[in-house]
């Protein structure tokens, strides 16, 4: 775990700095943690996509259609 959290602050040091060289040295630290923290919940949502994907929990495109269609009363195609 102490390398794990090594990273994130390595990690978290990068950002940082990325946001500083672009123009972010008007941020308030609340700022960039905030913008840190969006960050880390996106990676994990596209991670658990991920994980669903391989997992085989989707549907085809065409039973989305046919399924947000039925739910919110929208014609179908004909």
């Amino acid at each position: 775990m102490a390398v794990e959290m090594k990273n994130d602050l390595e990690s978290f040091h990068e950002f940082v700095g990325v946001q500083l060289a672009n123009g972010g040295a008007r941020l308030t630290p609340e700022q960039v943690l905030a913008m840190w923290r969006e960050r880390l919940e996106t990676i994990a949502a596209v991670d658990e996509g991920l994980d669903a994907v391989a997992a085989g929990r989707t549907k085809s495109l065409d039973q989305f259609a046919r399924d947000f269609q039925r739910r919110h009363k929208l014609p179908g195609e004909e």
